[in-house]
């Protein structure tokens, strides 16, 4: 599932979908379809469930960056921010079975359940004001970054400069997140000066 509103993706991946249209005849797909196929599918299907928030202008970067078509489409991996739907709580047990039409229905169950629960605050940052001005908890530590990304892609320089060397402790200017964005975002304004 993909889903793009100004420059937010969310972005999710489901291993038992086969094959998705547009991932039809992909590495990613190969690969999945070898890993399925190696557990016996005919009578069992174990599958993760990713979840990512992709920035557009992180994405731009990215495809630029390594040369991918405009026509590439985002994966969960390369989310700011990413998790996977577990099957319990517990770290490690997050692989989803599915092995008979009751297990399907118990799992079809769990993931919306947790979707219910995940996909408000989700959606809660598709609104630019609300990641920008008042930073939802679902971003963790790395809230400063998407608002970095958000402020990059509109151009947003000075606002920018404060996020990344004021606010942030001298220890992380020269970080690899922080000159990314930097140079991403002063690459698109010529006419602001290299920091």
């Amino acid at each position: 599932m993909v889903g793009a509103v100004g420059t937010v993706a969310v972005v999710g991946a489901i291993g038992v979908s086969w094959p998705p249209q547009e991932l039809a005849g992909s590495p990613w797909c190969w690969c999945h379809r070898r890993y399925l196929g190696s557990i016996g599918m005919s009578r069992s299907v174990a599958a993760y469930i990713n979840i990512g928030l992709v920035l557009a202008p992180e994405w731009e970067w990215d495809r630029q960056r390594t040369g991918w078509s405009v026509e590439e489409l985002p994966r969960h991996y390369d989310g700011g921010w990413r998790r996977r739907l577990r099957f319990s709580g517990l770290s490690g047990n997050d692989q989803w079975r599915i092995a008979d039409e009751d297990s399907a229905a118990q799992v079809s169950a769990r993931v919306r359940q947790q979707l219910d629960d995940l996909m408000p605050q989700l959606l809660s940052l598709l609104d630019r004001d609300v990641v920008l001005n008042r930073t939802p908890d679902i971003l963790g530590p790395g809230a400063w970054l998407t608002r970095a990304w958000i402020l990059a892609g509109e151009g947003r320089t000075d606002e920018l400069e404060h996020l990344l060397f004021v606010e942030r402790p001298a220890r992380t200017h020269n970080s690899v997140p922080v000159r990314t964005v930097w140079n991403y975002a002063t690459g698109r304004a010529p006419d602001t000066g290299q920091r």
